[in-house]
């Protein structure tokens, strides 16, 4: 079984609109995660531990993605020391070290920051910034040699 290990996290809440509409907001979640295991089965499932993160052949890609867009909360900063990824698929691991992630929600548009040190194998640093809105969104990219097609 694997492990996660969580060095620091804070969860604020928006109290008034959770009490409006009785269900809780969060309003920002920041912390650091030590170390993060995520699994991809036989079957091309992920996991985190025993936390199932939807298939790979789901017919609802669309409404996953807004249905994660909107569980975002206003306020996201995140980093993660390392990141073990076991691709039982291949047979291959993978190690992803100082993931930091920087997202905020804002009159509709959602920024995003994301760093990382792949392996080299998977095209060592890693840098997405983007700006997403209904109107127009903008995705910069810089990496040195990105390889995902070894994580499909």
């Amino acid at each position: 079984k694997q492990t996660t290990a969580i060095g620091y996290m804070s969860v604020e809440f928006d109290i008034w609109k959770s009490l409006r509409i009785r269900s809780p907001v969060v309003r920002e979640i920041s912390g650091t995660i030590s170390k993060l295991n995520l699994r991809k089965d036989s079957r091309h499932q992920w996991w985190l531990n025993e936390l199932s993160l939807g298939g790979a052949n789901a017919d609802n890609t669309d409404s996953d993605i807004k249905q994660l867009i909107a569980q975002i909360p206003y306020y996201l900063h995140l980093r993660l020391n390392r990141l073990i990824v076991f691709d039982q698929t291949r047979g291959e691991n993978y190690q992803i070290d100082n993931i930091e992630i920087d997202a905020q929600q804002r009159d509709g548009s959602y920024y995003l920051q994301l760093n990382a040190n792949l392996p080299e194998l998977l095209g060592n640093k890693f840098n997405l910034k983007s700006i997403i809105s209904q109107e127009n969104s903008v995705v910069y990219l810089e990496t040195d040699h990105l390889e995902l097609e070894r994580m499909e």
